[in-house]
């Protein structure tokens, strides 16, 4: 399941830089590699959205757990 967790959290990451690219310069790289509306640049779209979802379970257990918490407590002050 590590190895999973990484690769959606890589995807999430290169789609929100991406979505900074739209932002800043106005340039969707996807679909300046893929082409507009294509079933290929829609499938990397949705690629992004399903890691997305699956990032929302280790954000879960980890509140479930208590990491935060924990995390919380190594801060130095």
């Amino acid at each position: 399941m590590k190895a999973v967790n990484l690769m959606t959290l890589a995807v999430v990451i290169l789609g929100g830089l991406n979505w900074g690219a739209v932002s800043w310069f106005g340039e969707d790289m996807v679909s300046a590699l893929l082409g507009r509306s294509t079933l290929a640049t829609r499938t990397v779209y949705l690629g992004v959205a399903l890691a997305a979802l699956y990032q929302l379970v280790p954000l879960w257990l980890s509140f479930r757990l208590g990491e935060l918490d924990v995390q919380a407590d190594r801060v130095p002050e």
